[in-house]
């Protein structure tokens, strides 16, 4: 029996070329920060997902895939970890999920959903229908989805993301020791909560020693 040869044919020039067109627009308009940028997240992780899959990266003078991010990550002025987890995102849900239906739902739901499939659950076609709704918000979304990995909320609560921030290196390692202590003090918060309960739980306690100390000051003016 005669060895047999396998034939790899390269991507077609034309189709690298508008991908990486279409990753230059992409840059420009994530950058511009008058578009939909949730929208423009998924389209960038699917473009960078598919220079990684057919290394599209090697025709256009980068070493490794790694460097063809940090050109991306400089011109975003993003971190290597948030272009990387975009591309995850989409990885992780393709093709469970259309690739316009991603789009459809922006970076932020997608990465809720994304939770699902990480926790080993199939995504209910319920749940979809939540993530492509334009009236199901993003807290709203963020809670239906807990609940389907059981880390359920309250009944009588509603999700609340106080947002982020960005941090120096200093600053995240004092507000880090900061809920380390809180989640220390007694009554000390048992490990083993769920993330998000003893998160709420540390800065509940941090509000109430501020609000204890300073709030009746400064609602009487002597402050």
């Amino acid at each position: 029996m005669s060895d047999q040869i396998e034939i790899i044919v390269p991507p077609e020039p034309g189709s690298a070329l508008a991908l990486k067109e279409k990753i230059d627009t992409l840059i420009v308009q994530i950058s511009d920060g008058q578009w939909n940028l949730g929208k423009k997240f998924v389209e960038l992780g699917q473009a960078l997902l598919e220079v990684r899959s057919q290394k599209y990266w090697q025709g256009w003078g980068y070493e490794t895939f790694g460097s063809f991010i940090d050109m991306v990550t400089e011109k975003l002025d993003r971190g290597r970890a948030q272009i990387y987890g975009y591309i995850g995102t989409v990885e992780k849900l393709l093709p469970s999920v259309g690739e316009d239906q991603l789009v459809e739902m922006g970076i932020s739901k997608a990465n809720d959903l994304a939770r699902v499939v990480r926790a080993g659950k199939v995504i209910l076609p319920a749940l979809l229908t939540k993530a492509l709704d334009p009236n199901c918000d993003v807290s709203e979304f963020k809670a239906a989805v807990l609940a389907e990995i059981h880390q359920d909320c309250p009944e009588s609560g509603r999700w609340f993301d106080p947002g982020g921030f960005y941090a120096t290196p200093e600053e995240k390692e004092e507000i880090l020791r900061g809920f380390d202590i809180a989640a220390r003090t007694d009554p000390v918060i048992a490990s083993d909560l769920p993330d998000h309960a003893r998160r709420k739980e540390v800065m509940q306690r941090l509000v109430r020693e501020y609000l204890a100390t300073y709030e009746s000051a400064v609602a009487t003016g002597a402050m």
